[in-house]
């Protein structure tokens, strides 16, 4: 309503139909229609590259993203929210750079032909950069204890002080603030860092530094172990580093508390000793390195001769050993004896056939050929001769005891030790010549030895065997198996050492003898005898021994019959025993048909008539026996018969 009014066309674009109506004061109406065009303006829109950047090198790019409306858009005016506009014709890609950090409102406002327009703002950040910065301890160090150490002093440039590290030490890597790295090579590095903030901000700095090289000691020596008689070592410096690394010097370390800084050095040395030289070697950077190497400068050999024999006598080894003290054993070894004889082992030993005066050279070298030499003389004797003899060279064992006679030849001096050794172990030892007995305790072949020693400590020995012969074992075996009275008895006697007796004597108490090794022999009474028996082995030793026998009296073996003949039809044999004995008895009766029976007393029934003999066996309890023998008869039925002269006859 009104005289005058204004109208927006928030959406709607078209031909639209306008109405006015008015109305008097009267209530008179009229009306009127015009048409109006609302047209579609452009809609403003753009696109930033990013929303965050860096103020360093910063260039943001700004694409359009307006859509026309119903005319052609023909300007574009952005305010770059840092005072500065620009105004473009065409939709193209359009770019901006910052000059200092902060938050940007952009805004774009796009107008086309028919002179509608729109806008559009959006907004962007500028971060700062950080500032990349570190320190490092020494920016040259040598191969063989580098250490690199690196401070981090970088600063964020941000209220968001948070870093990340990004280092190339050329060799290797690290995302440590601050590292410490040892490098493994020589040569020149380039260090860098790459310092990025919370925002991806990144700031570089590169920093270079020196890895020295060592340099290679070496060196040679004529010959490392040398006798100390005569020798020179020679030193040959052979030491280099690489190109570019310096110029090098040395510092010899001789071993002996003197020094050298000679590039080559010639050294003798006082005494002998195990040493080690050591050659430092310098470069002009102040790189050091060295080697040691052992030289020994052998003592000659100590040479010592040991005499291993104990007596001067011509018939003993000559025994010499050599040492060398400072070895376990010489290196090596030349003997060469007076009697032509040569050896080359540490001990040497040879002998000599005639008596006298004597001599011998030792050489002895150690292990790189020092020598040294000896020469020994000595003298050697002839040595006695033992001897002695047997009084008896076999004696039997009991009671054996033997003598000797010593007859020894003690060609030089006199003797000062006899020792005899009897061959059972046992010794004797006597300071002068003498005879001497001993007893021996088991039989058996000795040897017995007489070792005589005179004044100058020769000695010989010599032997003899004796034999002490062995009694033999007598064995007495009873043949027969009982010890009755009425028996024979039957004995049997041997050696248990040998398979047979030379001689044997059997002794009886009735004065009878027997000399072969098996006898028979009936006793005539019973009781109890000592038999004494007597053998004699091939090498005349004897041996004797009794023994008691016991002869029993046998049993009386005796029965009673109640009848010894009886008719077949009726009858019973009854046999009562009647055997007398002082020992228990058992009893056998054959009754003469197969049959038998074991006890005291037995009876009979015969199933036939005819004779039979009956017998009893009484045996004691040591196996002695008797027996009795009866024949009894059993008689038949008689057959009775008769005849009539005449059954019938007259009254």
């Amino acid at each position: 309503t009104g005289d005058s009014v204004a109208h927006n066309y928030a959406s709607t674009t078209s031909y639209i139909t306008v109405m006015h109506k008015s109305i008097s004061s009267y209530g008179c109406r009229d009306s009127s229609t015009q048409i109006v065009h609302v047209l579609k303006g452009p809609d403003a829109n753009f696109n930033i590259d990013t929303v965050l950047y860096c103020i360093r090198g910063n260039e943001f790019g700004f694409t359009d993203a307006s859509v026309a409306g119903d005319g052609n858009n023909d300007t574009y005016i952005y305010t770059w929210g840092d005072i500065q506009k620009d105004t473009f014709n065409t939709a193209t890609r359009k770019t901006h750079s910052y000059g200092d950090t902060g938050l940007y409102a952009i805004k774009l406002w796009v107008r086309d032909d028919n002179g509608c327009y729109d806008s559009i703002s959006k907004s962007t950040r500028v971060h700062p950069n950080p500032t990349a910065k570190f320190s490092q301890t020494d920016s040259a160090q040598c191969l063989d204890a580098n250490s690199f150490a690196f401070t981090q002093q970088s600063v964020s440039g941000s209220p968001n002080a948070s870093l990340t590290y990004a280092w190339d030490f050329a060799d290797t890597s690290s995302t440590a603030a601050s590292p410490l790295i040892k490098y493994a090579t020589a040569g020149s590095r380039n260090i860098e860092l790459i310092v990025s903030n919370a925002f991806s901000c990144k700031d570089t700095t590169n920093s270079g530094l020196r890895v020295y090289a060592l340099p290679n000691p070496a060196f040679a020596i004529n010959d490392s172990t040398q006798c100390e008689n005569d020798h020179q070592f020679v030193f040959t410096n052979a030491s280099n580093i690489g190109a570019g690394e310096g110029s090098l010097s040395y510092a010899w370390n001789l071993g002996d508390g003197n020094n050298s800084v000679q590039t080559n050095v010639t050294k003798g040395y006082v005494g002998f000793d195990t040493l080690t030289v050591k050659l430092v070697v310098s470069s002009s950077f102040g790189c050091k390195d060295s080697l040691s190497k052992r030289i020994e400068i052998l003592q000659k050999p100590q040479t010592e001769l040991v005499r291993m024999f104990s007596d001067s006598c011509l018939d003993s080894k000559v025994k010499l050993k050599a040492i060398d003290r400072e070895a376990s054993m010489p290196h090596s070894v030349s003997w060469l004896y007076s009697n032509g004889f040569s050896s080359t082992d540490s001990t040497s030993e040879t002998s000599y056939i005639t008596e006298g005066a004597k001599s011998v050279r030792l050489i002895v070298g150690n292990a790189r050929g020092c020598l040294d030499t000896l020469n020994y003389n000595f003298n050697l004797y002839n040595n006695p001769i033992a001897g002695f003899y047997a009084v008896d060279s076999a004696i039997c064992f009991r009671g054996n005891e033997f003598e000797w006679v010593d007859s020894s030849d003690l060609q030089y001096g006199t003797a000062i030790n006899y020792v005899w050794h009897f061959g059972d172990g046992i010794s004797d030892t006597s300071s002068s010549k003498n005879s001497i007995k001993h007893k021996y305790a088991d039989t058996g072949m000795y040897e017995v030895q007489l070792q005589i020693t005179n004044s100058l400590g020769c000695a010989d020995t010599t032997d003899r065997k004796i034999r002490v012969d062995y009694h033999p074992v007598t064995q007495i075996t009873k043949i027969n198996s009982d010890s009755c009275l009425n028996s024979d008895w039957s004995f049997k006697v041997a050696d248990a050492l040998e398979p047979s007796v030379t001689a044997a004597t059997w002794d009886f108490p009735s004065s009878t003898t027997y000399t072969d090794s098996i006898i028979v022999h009936r006793f005539a009474a019973n009781g109890t005898y000592n038999i004494e028996v007597e053998i004699e082995n091939k090498y005349g030793c004897k041996d004797t021994q009794d023994f008691d026998v016991r002869v029993y009296t046998n049993p009386v073996a005796l029965f009673a019959t109640n009848d010894t003949a009886q008719c077949v039809d009726v009858h019973r044999f009854n046999f009562t025993n009647q055997s007398t004995s002082s020992l228990s008895l058992t009893y056998v009766w054959d009754f003469g048909d197969t049959s038998n029976a074991t006890g005291t007393n037995a009876f009979k029934v015969y199933t036939s008539y005819g004779r039979r003999t009956v017998s009893l066996v009484a045996r004691d309890n040591l196996g002695c026996a008797d027996t009795m023998l009866e024949s009894i008869y059993v008689a038949p039925y008689p057959i009775s018969n008769f005849t009539i002269n005449d059954s019938v006859q007259c009254e």
